[in-house]
């Protein structure tokens, strides 16, 4: 934090930093039959393969981020604990 200018508008000092996440591989897998392919086609116009492949998708996105912003926080902890003055 600077403070406020000389027209007092408050201003802040921001230093950008680069961090490196290493994620591991990610499998996924569905399984549905033919029979439930065959109904949701007809009745309902649904295709169950497009259906799965985004559920799927969300899933992998949701994991990913849940991944992401866990090591985002423990760098945070990290640099909180280094910074002078924390004990």
């Amino acid at each position: 934090m600077m403070g406020p200018d000389e027209n007092g508008v408050e201003q802040i000092s921001i230093v950008p930093q680069k961090k490196f996440f290493e994620l591991g591989t990610r499998r996924v897998k569905s399984k549905f039959n033919s029979e439930l392919e065959d109904d949701l086609s007809r009745l309902h116009g649904i295709s169950v393969e497009d259906e799965v492949n985004r559920a799927l998708q969300r899933e992998m996105e949701i994991g990913i981020n849940r991944d992401l912003f866990g090591e985002w926080r423990n760098y945070e902890k990290v640099d909180a604990e280094n910074k002078p003055g924390s004990s």
